[in-house]
Parts: C-alpha cells; structure tokens; sequence
C-alpha cells in the first residue's frame, strides 16, 4: 500500500474495467473483469466478500500493532473511509 507513502495517489497499479482510482472501483468492476477472463462471478464475489469480511476483522488491529509512523495510520485510516462502501473499512 503506498497511499500512505506518496503525497495524493489515488490509482492502483493495474486497470481495472477501465479504473485505476481507488475511489471509483466497485463491484460491478471486478465483475466485468470476471466476464472478460471467464470466472464466475459468483466465485469472485464470495473471495472478495471473504477478503473485505478478513480485512475489516484484522487490518485495523494489525496497523495499530505495526512498525507504521502515526501519521502514516492516520493516513491509511483516512483513506479506508474514503472507500466506496463495499470496500470500506472503519476504524476509530
């Protein structure tokens, strides 16, 4: 994750259905995407609902445990509740 690391990034590494900022990608993308590459989209669907249900349990006592400068968590937090709701992620 460089979000906290690079002043303003906005975008992930690949193209997703024609995306690359974190802030517009929904699930309607990861569901063309499983189209375009023939995966059934009920079987990303159930990874990506098991991942955001582990990520929602464990990151935010994992970064509250990690190495990371405050101000870095801070940022990181920040951009977890910037999300589009399906891929949020609250923190206190």
């Amino acid at each position: 994750m460089t979000k906290a690391y690079i002043d303003d990034e906005q975008d992930i590494s690949l193209n997703l259905n024609g995306h690359k900022n974190w802030y517009r990608i929904e699930q309607d993308d990861f569901r063309a995407w499983a189209n375009a590459i023939g995966i059934p989209w009920a079987s990303v669907r159930i990874a990506l609902n098991d991942t955001m249900q582990r990520a929602r349990e464990h990151w935010p006592r994992l970064l509250a445990n990690s190495p990371m400068l405050p101000e870095h968590q801070a940022l990181l937090k920040t951009h977890w509740r910037q999300l589009p709701p399906e891929w949020r992620i609250d923190t206190p």
